[in-house]
C-alpha cells in the first residue's frame, strides 16, 4: 500500500534535486509506503542522469518525460495524477527538502487523529517560506490532499492558475469547507530565490502570474468544486 505519492518537476538542478532525495531517504519512516514522481522537461540537459537515481537511492522513484510547458499545475501537477497510487497525494520542487525525522509517521498520526475529515482534507506542513513577501499572507506553500479529495474535484491545482500562486487558491478552497489539518511540526526547507520573485524579466513565474491576471484568470470561480466538495461531506454525516 502507498500512503504518499509526491510529484515534483525537475529541471537542470541535480544538485538540488540529490539534497531533496536524500533528505527523504534519511527522514523517511516507511519508504516502501512512499512513492516520487519526477516529471522531466525532454529537453532538460540532465536528462540522462535522472534514469539513475533509482539506483542511487532507496526509494520508489519514477521518471516520467514531459513536453515543456508554462502550466505547471495543469500539464506537470494534474498531468502526475494518473500515475499516482498513494491516498494522498503530495506536490514539491527541486529547491526544497524535508527536515523533519519520521515525517510521514507524523503526518500518518495527524491524519488519524483528525476527526470528521471523511477523507477530503488538506494536510498543512510546514515550509520555510510561508509567508508571501509582500502581503505576509500566511497559507501552505506545499499542500498534500487526499485522493479522495482530488478525485471528487477533478485535478489536485485549478488548471487555469499556471503556476503561483496556485497554492494560495487551493488553500483558500480547503479552508471554505473547513477541511485543513495542521501538522507544523513537519518542516520544510524551501531555497527559494527572492531575488526574482518580483522581476519578470528574471522569473518565469512571476511572468507567467502577469499573464494570468491580465487574461483574466482571477478571481478563480470554485463554487462547483465547493458544491461537490460539500455534498461529499454531507453524504457521510
Amino acid at each position: 500500500m502507498i500512503d504518499f505519492s509526491l510529484i515534483m518537476p525537475v529541471r537542470n538542478n541535480m544538485s538540488g534535486l540529490k539534497v531533496a532525495l536524500g533528505a527523504f531517504q534519511l527522514f523517511t519512516a516507511h519508504p516502501e509506503r512512499f512513492e516520487i514522481h519526477l516529471l522531466v522537461d525532454d529537453n532538460d540537459p540532465d536528462m540522462d542522469d535522472y534514469f539513475y537515481l533509482a539506483e542511487e537511492y532507496k526509494l520508489k522513484i519514477h521518471i516520467h518525460i514531459v513536453k515543456p510547458t508554462d502550466n505547471f499545475s495543469n500539464d506537470y501537477y494534474n498531468w502526475a495524477l494518473q500515475h499516482c497510487r498513494g491516498t494522498n497525494i503530495m506536490v514539491w520542487n527541486d529547491d526544497c527538502y524535508i527536515q523533519t525525522n519520521a515525517w510521514d509517521n507524523k503526518v500518518r498520526a495527524k491524519i488519524a487523529g483528525y476527526v470528521g475529515h471523511n477523507g477530503i482534507y488538506l494536510v498543512d506542513m510546514w515550509d520555510s517560506t510561508r509567508f508571501f513577501a509582500d502581503s505576509k499572507i500566511e497559507f501552505c506553500r506545499f499542500p498534500m490532499i487526499s485522493r479522495k479529495a482530488v478525485d471528487i474535484v477533478g485535478f489536485f491545482f485549478f488548471p487555469t492558475v499556471r503556476n503561483w500562486p496556485a497554492d494560495k487558491v487551493i488553500w483558500d478552497l480547503y479552508a471554505h469547507i473547513k477541511r485543513i489539518i495542521p501538522c507544523h511540526e513537519v518542516k520544510i526547507q524551501h531555497d527559494h530565490n527572492f531575488d526574482h520573485e518580483n522581476d519578470p524579466s528574471k522569473s518565469r513565474f512571476m511572468r507567467i502570474l502577469q499573464e494570468d491576471k491580465k487574461n483574466g484568470v482571477f478571481p478563480v470561480n470554485a463554487l462547483d468544486v465547493i458544491a461537490r466538495l460539500e455534498a461529499a461531506i454531507n453524504e457521510r454525516l
